[in-house]
C-alpha cells in the first residue's frame, strides 16, 4: 500500500483499531520492522501503560517505563509535552547537557529493539495531549530521512482516529451532573479515592458513577473513555483549569 492509498483506505474504516493497525501496517510494508507507539496523555499525570491507544513496543520496556515513572527522564515525551516535532532521537540528544538517568532511557529503548528513533506532539483537543514515536529494530536506519514519510502518514491517521472519537452517537445518554464532576476529574488523572474526597461522596458511589459513564459511551476503559467524552462534548478540559478541583456539596 502506497501513501495515496493509505490515505483513502483510512477514510472508510470505522473502528479505531482498523485505522492503527493500518499505520502500522503501512511503516513496516514500506520502511521495514518499524516500533511504534500511539496515546494520549492527560495534562498533570504522568503516563502510564494505559495512555496508549496502541504500541508495538518491547512489553517489558513498558511495563518497566510505568513501573517506575520514567517519563520524568524520558526527553522525547517532555519535548513532545511542549508541543515539538517532528524529531529525531539522535538529535534530541545533542541539543543539551542531560542527565545520565535521561541519556539510559535511550539505552535501554535500544537493547529493546529501538534502535533509531523519532517522535512528535500531535494536534488535538485542548487539555489533551497526543502524540507518537516510532522506532526501526536496524541500527542503519535513516531516520533523517524517513522522518518526514513516517509524519505524515501518523497525521493521516491520528486525523482519521479523531473523526471517529468526535462523532456523535445518537445512543449516548447525556451524563448527569454528577456524573460529569466525577468524569472530569477521571479525566484529570484523579484516582476514584481521590475524586471521592474531593465531592465528598463514597469511593464506591464514585466507582458506580464511572460504570456508568463507561456504560453510556460503550467502552470499558479510562483514557478511551475519557477522549471519546471530550470529543462528544460529555465533559470539557480547559487548559487554564485542569487542575483546579472541583468541590461540590450537592446531593450524590
Amino acid at each position: 500500500m502506497n501513501f495515496p492509498e493509505f490515505v483513502e483506505a483510512v477514510q472508510t474504516m470505522r473502528t479505531p483499531d482498523e485505522i492503527v493497525m493500518a499505520w502500522g501496517g503501512y511503516m513496516n510494508e514500506n520502511l521495514g520492522p518499524i516500533r511504534a507507539t500511539y496515546g494520549y496523555f492527560i495534562k498533570g499525570a504522568l503516563p502510564g501503560r494505559d495512555q496508549y491507544f496502541a504500541s508495538t513496543f518491547d512489553s517489558s520496556f513498558l511495563d518497566d517505563y510505568a513501573e517506575r515513572d520514567r517519563a520524568a527522564e524520558d526527553l522525547a515525551y517532555q519535548f513532545a509535552e511542549r508541543g515539538a516535532g517532528p524529531f529525531t532521537w539522535d538529535r534530541l540528544k545533542t541539543q543539551g547537557e542531560w542527565s545520565k538517568n535521561e541519556l539510559v532511557l535511550f539505552e535501554d529503548s535500544s537493547d529493546a529493539g529501538m534502535k533509531v528513533g523519532m517522535s512528535s506532539s500531535l494536534f488535538s483537543e485542548p487539555g489533551i495531549l497526543a502524540c507518537f514515536s516510532a522506532a526501526s529494530e536496524q541500527a542503519d536506519f535513516d531516520m533523517d530521512r524517513h522522518m518526514a514519510e513516517i509524519y505524515a502518514v501518523t497525521c493521516v491517521m491520528h486525523r482519521a482516529h479523531i473523526s471517529l472519537l468526535s462523532e456523535w452517537d445518537e445512543r449516548i445518554v447525556p451524563f448527569t451532573k454528577r456524573e460529569r464532576e466525577v468524569f472530569t476529574l477521571v479525566a484529570r488523572g484523579k484516582s476514584s479515592w481521590d475524586i471521592g474526597e474531593i465531592l465528598l461522596i463514597s469511593e464506591a458511589t464514585v466507582k458506580f458513577h464511572i460504570a456508568n459513564c463507561f456504560r453510556k459511551l460503550g467502552v470499558n476503559a479510562r483514557i478511551p473513555a475519557v477522549l471519546k467524552a471530550v470529543y462528544t462534548k460529555q465533559i470539557s478540559l480547559d487548559p487554564s483549569d485542569i487542575l483546579v478541583p472541583i468541590r461540590s456539596d450537592s446531593t450524590k
